[in-house]
């Protein structure tokens, strides 16, 4: 075949290889199921059928059908990938060509776009120096040089692809499978950008992902960059295995109380019963822990049962306070989706309420909608103060934007078509201030609007200095509501929180002053105030109030049918 020339660049049609690119991938999306299918469906194979020779042929067999499934997979994404890149550049650089080729007609120059000969016409050559002419000629055959040396190194790239992608003429893919993912290599993963993590992900063959969720689901769980589907299986391998772990521990720690207490020493003076005293005390203090935890996964599966198969687990942590991430619908293929921040004395405790507001969302945001799938969040992705001074200070919401930051990010990645139609992100509380957090350092929260309730402050003294425009940030306060106006506001509604909140009152008063920054829903702050009608701290998502109905219209972009107590400024 010969060497790729000018007159070539300009026949050429990039049309097939788009065609070819859009078959290729289609067939890495069909193995991709079909891997997944198989894995799922053989997954338990060894434990319903765990001895005999039969049994291990089985388990051979099934094993060399994954691995080839698998290993065919990747080659024929890349391979679709590379003939997509290949139609993309040759659209370029057939069009340069073609400029090129209609300017310098234009400018008196015959090309022979058959042998790239380039001579001047008779009228050209009669008002330009010849040495003006030898110039000019010399920089558009320099230029059909560049263009016919880039479409042919676009070739070799392109070729090269294919060929390294392509089966082995004997065996096929193969029927080995690749090196399992170590923990090293998904720790490394951790704090990366999230569109590098999906492209680590996607360069995993489905059995390599599907051994990093059974091996460490912790891990993967909270890796933003990972698609929703996936977080939700290794998070929910880890409620399970944890649970169990859990139920492990506390048995033993029963048995060794037990067995302590049936021993103690008589003498309730000695060094040997203050010792005694000191590993009972010990062993209970961690019994309680354990308690704590396996409360906490109850409540989480008891948040989860709500939801059914439209819930999905984005993250977990049982230790401490707790932490996660539940969502109703799936937020990669919802054309609205909305995450929610929880505040002040939040624990993973809270789980099953907290899914009772997001529910109560997703129906007044799904009756809104214009035939687009929805998806409400929980993200207690961070330790939300205690009812004491934390609450007051801002080292807890700068933890907390800077895990809300990255997951917001992960989730534009994920979604399956890129960007998401409309993604808002609410702060409740101190949520609030996690979001303003969030949106006031780097490049700003990728929202399209963020709404707050019940807030203390933004860390700011004006909404102009939030990334997000003022005209697409919402604050919502009820009149009667202690945190969002800490002490007394105007002459006739008195909301003092010292009697409601005993002695953190004044401590609130005065620090949300200094250190939260002014009432959000103060006119002069420069943010819109949409019309509450609900009482207190915590009812903004009831059910069928006006309060989240404006949220809804709030979410799918119906603005003009916000009712507003006042809006933004206008420049």
């Amino acid at each position: 075949m010969p060497e790729l020339g000018f007159a070539e660049l300009l026949a050429s049609d990039p049309g097939p290889f788009s065609t070819a690119a859009r078959a290729w991938k289609q067939l890495a999306e069909d193995l991709d199921n079909a891997a997944e299918d198989v894995i799922r469906s053989t997954r338990d194979l060894a434990e319903v059928w765990p001895e005999g020779d039969a049994a291990e042929a089985a388990e051979q067999r099934t094993a060399t059908v994954r691995n080839e499934v698998c290993n065919a997979y990747l080659p024929a994404r890349r391979i679709g990938e590379a003939l997509q890149a290949h139609a993309d550049a040759m659209y370029d650089l057939c069009g340069q060509a073609g400029d090129l080729y209609d300017e310098a007609m234009r400018s008196g120059f015959v090309i022979d776009w058959r042998t790239g000969v380039i001579s001047v016409s008779a009228a050209a050559a009669g008002y330009r120096s010849p040495d003006s002419l030898e110039r000019q000629v010399n920089e558009v055959a320099a230029s059909m040089t560049e263009l016919v040396g880039r479409a042919r190194a676009l070739d070799a790239r392109t070729t090269n692809a294919l060929v390294v992608n392509l089966p082995d003429a004997t065996v096929g893919f193969g029927a080995l499978a690749r090196v399992p993912v170590s923990r090293e290599e998904i720790l490394a993963q951790q704090g990366k950008d999230p569109k590098a993590v999906n492209d680590w992900w996607n360069d995993l063959d489905p059995q390599q992902q599907e051994a990093a969720l059974q091996q460490y689901p912790d891990l993967v769980g909270w890796l933003n960059g990972v698609p929703a589907e996936d977080r939700d299986a290794a998070n929910r391998l880890r409620l399970q295995r944890d649970g169990d772990n859990l139920q492990h521990q506390a048995d033993d720690l029963n048995r060794q109380l037990a067995d302590l207490n049936a021993h103690p020493p008589v003498n309730h003076n000695s060094p040997e019963f203050y010792a005694w005293n000191a590993q009972r005390t010990a062993l209970q203090d961690r019994l309680d822990d354990v308690h704590t935890e396996q409360q906490h996964l109850a409540k989480t599966k008891e948040a989860l049962d709500k939801l059914g198969t439209n819930g999905y687990l984005l993250g977990l942590d049982p230790t401490g306070d707790g932490k996660a991430i539940i969502s109703v619908g799936n937020p990669d293929t919802a054309k609205y989706t909305s995450v929610m921040v929880p505040g002040l004395g939040t624990t993973l405790d809270d789980a099953p309420g907290a899914i009772n507001r997001q529910l109560n969302l997703y129906r007044s945001v799904d009756s809104q909608a214009s035939g687009g799938q929805t998806a409400t969040m929980w993200w207690l992705g961070y330790d939300a103060p205690e009812f004491d001074a934390s609450v007051a200070l801002s080292e807890r919401s700068e933890q907390g934007g800077a895990a809300l930051d990255p997951f917001v990010d992960g989730l534009r990645v994920t979604h399956d078509t890129g960007t998401q139609d409309r993604l808002v992100v609410i702060g409740h509380s101190y949520g609030s201030t996690v979001v303003a957090e969030a949106d006031l350092h780097g490049n700003g929260l990728a929202a399209d609007d963020v709404i707050v309730a019940g807030s203390p402050g933004l860390h700011t003294d004006n909404a102009a200095n939030l990334h997000i425009d003022p005209h697409h940030l919402w604050v919502g306060a009820a009149p009667d509501d202690p945190v969002a106006y800490p002490g007394y506001y105007g002459d006739t509604v008195a909301v003092a929180s010292a009697p409601l909140l005993g002695p953190l009152g004044w401590v609130l008063d005065e620090a949300y002053k200094h250190d939260h920054g002014p009432e959000p829903q103060d006119p002069a702050f420069g943010a819109n105030q949409f019309h509450v009608n609900t009482h207190g701290h915590s009812d903004y998502w009831n059910a069928n109030s006006g309060s989240i109905d404006n949220q809804a219209k709030i979410i799918v972009g119906d603005y003009s049918h916000v009712k507003l107590d006042h809006k933004a400024p206008t420049p």
